[in-house]
């Protein structure tokens, strides 16, 4: 059960929802940019004026703090004589969100560094290389050990210590969601997100969990469950405590309800995993905890699309968004960018990207690039495409500029464009926020009487797979 209710139908025609997220009413569909890194949040600071006031921003829940206190960060406080920083937190409700791919994918050398915030790297590559293996993992926190124990061959092949292992042996990351180490390491370690959350004026947080598949073991739902209700008892116990002088006084925090579904789940029929135990899971879990809210994080919405199977995936999160709205709690979808203002139509309240584009966080380094890449991609707004810096300035060759949208450049600078960090910084990142521009479109034509406003709109875009949706 719920203690208010966190979606709201806007009067008088219930056309159109709002959400509560933290101490803010969003209007919905929302786009909900993420926050990787410090240049992330440089990025969406340098256009914070496009960003509507209250409008949620999701951060890596581990990592948030070290990235806000960053020099560079504090550094643009200085130089415009404000505390930027603080008036953004204090305008943007904080969604805390585990990149949930560090408890799938072999991603071992990035969730080193994700677990010790970026610090001690060289110190745990120096251990390694001494063979001091218990010494290098030593500081990291007990809830990540068991997910970087499983990679440490692959660690060990990255940094070119013969180990006698091959770089190409599977590590089963996922599998250790399920070893002894994370009933002990969990809690501790939601404890410890969540004090961090209730330091924001606003914040909810978004539990890691693992993922689900057809063929996933019952007991990966248990630990779906437990770590769900973990996240609950946590926000209420510190919550309460707040009230006592803890963390931000008389601050209440609470958790969406997270699922982590391949997409193939939307599909599948049979014994296993499927859409009804899904729904059943749901239905059952959301009146036995405090939720703010569900966050469906799907792998593979491309997939589905390429496989003429994205209706699938529709009609899995209609039957989801049923049983939320009968609880008046909303729904969001990380990582599902236009899949994601796609499925708006059936009363999505939020969708979300990473500001490079990308569907998760990818391993470092790799050689042979196009020289295009270290520029990352940019968006198009009606086109429903990406384009990379070379098709950038060929667009521009034959259009003059980018089509408008208010408070976003229509075109790169000559220095920009001579300049990878510049150009990620002031042009790439923050044309994610044209998210923000088609949100309201969809939500205005929603006001105006059209049920299926986003399927109109991709109807007259290019995307590859939603054109004809």
């Amino acid at each position: 059960m719920n203690a208010d209710g966190f979606l709201i139908y806007d009067q008088p025609s219930s056309q159109t929802t709002s959400f509560k997220v933290g101490n803010a009413v969003v209007p919905a569909p929302a786009y909900i940019p993420e926050i990787k890194s410090v240049e992330d949040l440089i990025a969406l600071l340098n256009f914070s004026s496009v960003i509507p006031k209250g409008n949620p921003i999701m951060v890596p829940a581990y990592r948030w703090s070290n990235i806000i206190s960053d020099p560079r960060v504090r550094q643009r406080s200085i130089l415009h004589g404000t505390d930027l920083i603080a008036r953004f937190l204090a305008e943007h409700p904080i969604y805390f969100y585990d990149p949930p791919e560090f408890y799938k994918y072999s991603l071992g050398s990035e969730l080193v560094r994700y677990a010790l915030k970026g610090e001690g790297i060289s110190t745990f590559e120096k251990r390694l290389k001494e063979g001091k293996t218990e010494a290098a993992l030593d500081p990291i926190p007990e809830f990540f050990k068991p997910f970087i124990q499983r990679q440490m061959d692959g660690i060990r092949h990255k940094l070119e210590i013969e180990n006698g292992c091959s770089e190409r042996s599977r590590p089963h990351v996922e599998r250790a969601w399920l070893d002894t180490e994370i009933d002990e390491a969990y809690v501790p370690y939601i404890y410890r997100v969540v004090a961090e959350a209730l330091k924001m004026p606003s914040a909810v947080l978004i539990p890691p969990v693992p993922p689900l598949s057809p063929s996933s073991e019952d007991s990966y739902i248990s630990r779906v469950v437990s770590s769900n209700r973990a996240a609950s008892i946590a926000c209420a116990d510190l919550s309460k405590k707040s009230k006592s002088g803890f963390g931000n006084q008389g601050h209440v925090i609470y958790p969406y309800f997270h699922l982590y579904l391949d997409w193939s789940i939307a599909e599948h029929r049979s014994r296993g995993i499927n859409a009804e135990r899904i729904g059943d899971l749901l239905e059952e879990e959301l009146d036995s905890g405090s939720f703010a809210g569900v966050a469906v994080t799907i792998i593979g919405y491309e997939n589905a699309a390429k496989n003429r199977k994205f209706q699938k995936v529709d009609d899995l999160m209609t039957d989801i968004v049923n049983i939320c709205s009968q609880c008046y709690l909303p729904v969001i979808l990380p990582r599902s960018e236009w899949f994601g203002l796609a499925l708006t139509d059936i009363q999505i309240q939020g969708f979300g990207s990473l500001l490079n584009g990308k569907i998760r966080y990818m391993p470092r380094g790799g050689g042979g690039r196009n020289p295009d890449d270290p520029y990352g991609k940019t968006p198009l707004i009606e086109g429903c495409y990406e384009l990379k810096r070379s098709e950038v300035i060929e667009y521009i060759n034959e259009n003059g500029e980018l089509p408008f949208v208010q408070g976003l450049p229509r075109k790169p600078s000559s220095e920009d464009l001579e300049n990878p960090d510049l150009y990620r910084k002031r042009f790439s990142k923050p044309m994610r926020l044209i998210h923000i521009e088609e949100a309201r479109r969809v939500r205005n034509d929603k006001l105006k009487g059209n049920i299926e406003p986003a399927k109109l709109y991709f109807s007259r875009s290019e995307h590859n797979y939603l054109k004809g949706y």
